[in-house]
């Protein structure tokens, strides 16, 4: 299982969302109805991944850093960014 967690400031009220993925399924940031996956992305703060997702991850980003041995891994910032805005 792939978590991704987010927080937006809206009207100075921060908000904390997570969202769900697994491997074959879509990006769950991706928006049916207009196009704000780019500030959805700017907004997710962690990627936590297990199992299938974590060797998903290991096979498709093989330079992304982690902590090796590990059965779940939880990436923050620029690493987090990329992994959600690349599922």
């Amino acid at each position: 299982m792939l978590y991704i967690v987010t927080k937006e400031i809206r009207f100075e009220t921060p908000r904390t969302r997570e969202y769900e993925w697994h491997v074959g399924e879509k990006n769950p940031l991706e928006s049916q109805k207009n196009n704000v996956t780019s500030h959805i992305i700017e907004c997710v703060t962690e990627v936590q991944a297990d199992g299938d997702e974590l060797g998903h991850i290991e096979y498709n980003f093989p330079t992304m850093p982690r902590a090796r041995g590990k059965r779940v891994v939880r990436w923050f910032g620029t690493d987090a960014k990329f992994i959600a805005a690349n599922l």
